[in-house]
C-alpha cells in the first residue's frame, strides 16, 4: 500500500522489522534495523523520503561517510512526538490528538488485514514521528502476531510492570505473566485512549471509571469524548474503536 503526504512519500510493507536506509549514493545503501527509541539520533539530519509501517527513512551522506550528512531535495523534517509535545508546551491541541487518534486508528485496522495479521501490544509518546501532518508509528518491539481468531495478541515477550510506559498498558495487560500469552486485541484500544489522554492533558489516567471520566471532561461531548469512552471501557470486551 503505497500513498504521499505532500512530499513525503508512505510505503507500507509487510516486513514487522523498521529498517534506516542510509544512502551513500545512487548504487550503495546501507540497512539498519531501528526502534523508535533509537530514532531521535537519526532526526537531527535532515530526511528526503520516508517509507513506513516498517519504516524506511532514507539519507544522502557525503561520500567519506562521516558523521556530516549532506542532502539535496529537502522536505520537511520529521520529528519525534515527544519533541513536538516539548515544544508545544507538553500538550497537542485538539484537531492534533483526533489526527493523531484517527492514524492510529488507521493503522491497527491495517494491521488486522495483511497476510499475517498483526496487532500493537500498547502505545507510547516515545514510540511516534510526526511528519507532513501525518503520525506514524514505528516502534516494532511492540507490534505481534495475532492468533488464529484473529481476536487476540500473542505477546512473546517481557514487559516491565513499573516505570513510565507501564502506565499506557490496559488494566488486564500484566495480570498474566508468562510467555507467550494472549492479550485481548481491544487492549491496544485501552493504550491509545491512554496516550490520547496523556497528550491532550498531560497526565494519564488511573484505572478506573471515575478517574478516567474526569480527566476528558474538558472535551465533553465532543467526538473524540465518546470515542475514549469506548475505547477505555474496564472490561475489554465492551471496548470499541471508532470515531463518529
Amino acid at each position: 500500500m503505497n500513498f504521499t503526504i505532500g512530499n513525503t512519500q508512505i510505503q507500507f510493507i509487510r516486513e514487522s522489522k523498521f529498517q534506516i536506509i542510509i544512502l551513500y549514493n545512487e548504487n550503495e545503501t546501507f540497512l539498519r534495523n531501528l526502534s523508535g527509541w533509537l530514532l531521535s539520533s537519526y532526526l537531527s539530519e535532515n530526511v528526503n523520503v520516508i517509507d513506513t509501517n516498517t519504516i524506511e527513512i532514507r539519507y544522502k551522506i557525503n561520500q567519506q561517510f562521516g558523521d556530516k550528512r549532506q542532502l539535496s531535495d529537502i522536505v520537511r523534517k520529521p520529528v519525534l512526538l515527544t519533541f513536538l509535545l516539548k515544544k508545544q508546551m507538553k500538550f497537542l491541541h485538539y484537531n492534533q490528538a483526533v489526527d493523531l487518534f484517527k492514524d492510529c486508528v488507521d493503522f491497527l485496522n491495517y494491521l488486522k488485514v495483511i497476510d499475517e495479521p498483526q496487532s500493537i501490544a500498547f502505545f507510547t509518546p516515545k514510540d511516534f514521528i510526526y511528519v507532513e501532518g501525518m503520525f506514524i508509528f514505528l516502534n516494532d518491539t511492540k507490534v505481534f502476531d495475532l492468533d488464529m481468531t484473529g481476536q487476540n495478541i500473542v505477546v512473546d515477550k517481557y514487559f516491565n510492570k513499573t516505570g513510565f510506559d507501564a502506565n499506557f498498558t490496559s488494566p488486564e495487560f500484566f495480570m498474566e505473566n508468562m510467555v507467550p500469552r494472549m492479550l485481548p486485541l481491544s487492549s491496544s484500544y485501552y493504550s491509545l485512549g491512554s496516550l490520547i489522554i496523556y497528550v491532550l492533558f498531560g497526565s494519564i489516567p488511573r484505572k478506573n471509571e471515575r478517574d478516567i471520566k474526569k480527566r476528558i471532561e474538558g472535551i465533553v461531548a465532543t467526538k473524540l469524548y465518546w470515542a475514549l469512552v469506548r475505547c477505555m471501557e474496564l472490561d475489554w470486551k465492551n471496548r470499541h474503536l471508532y470515531f463518529i
